[in-house]
């Protein structure tokens, strides 16, 4: 059974489809050009739990505290989403929806994530957005990334990916799973911020 990390009810999307996880394993295999399988643990908690503001968030690290702003969803730019909920960050005249935002599409189709990520060798799958430095991921343009790095065969690890040094920062645990059971409650709390949804 998925643990419940206390998201925040009115911060989560519908459960996710198996499809979801075939089609986005299909993309990422043929944007690395190797076979992405995404790990179970992975999916059976994005399956109960997609997207969202977790309540237990923090983790600790070699190099400190960390702490997740937003788990990232499985949309796609053709979901149809209502009721529109327009991004801040998008300042076109046709603006997108912010639960695109948190995408993990959004990651390797935005020219400026994109070039940082493929600095890195190793294929690197963002699924969260980190909160840096007491600042709330979700009113930040650029923000560490939580990611499984499928650096070889078997369980991906999960890292942090520094987006200002464009590189693996730390080494955070060798399996979801692993991470999973490492997550609690922080004794601290950061500003909401209005993009939430």
């Amino acid at each position: 059974m998925p643990i419940d990390l206390e998201y925040a009810a009115d911060s989560l999307l519908n459960p996710c489809e198996t499809q979801r996880f075939q089609d986005l394993e299909a993309y990422l295999s043929n944007y690395y050009e190797r076979d992405i399988v995404l790990p179970e643990s992975y999916t059976g908690h994005v399956g109960r739990f997609h997207g969202g503001v977790p309540g237990k968030g923090c983790f600790d690290t070699a190099k400190g505290t960390r702490s997740i702003g937003r788990m990232f969803n499985l949309l796609k730019s053709e979901d149809s989403l209502t009721p529109f909920i327009p991004s801040w960050r998008d300042s076109s005249d046709d603006p997108t929806d912010i639960r695109l935002d948190y995408s993990v599409y959004e990651y390797f189709e935005n020219e400026r994530w994109n070039g940082r990520l493929r600095e890195v060798e190793d294929a690197l799958v963002p699924i969260a957005g980190l909160d840096h430095g007491g600042l709330n991921c979700r009113g930040m343009y650029e923000f560490d990334l939580l990611c499984l790095n499928f650096h070889g065969s078997g369980e991906p690890t999960v890292v942090v990916f520094n987006f200002e040094r464009a590189e693996i920062s730390t080494v955070v645990a060798p399996s979801f799973a692993d991470f999973l059971s490492m997550l609690y409650r922080c004794s601290y709390a950061l500003p909401d911020e209005e993009d939430d949804f």
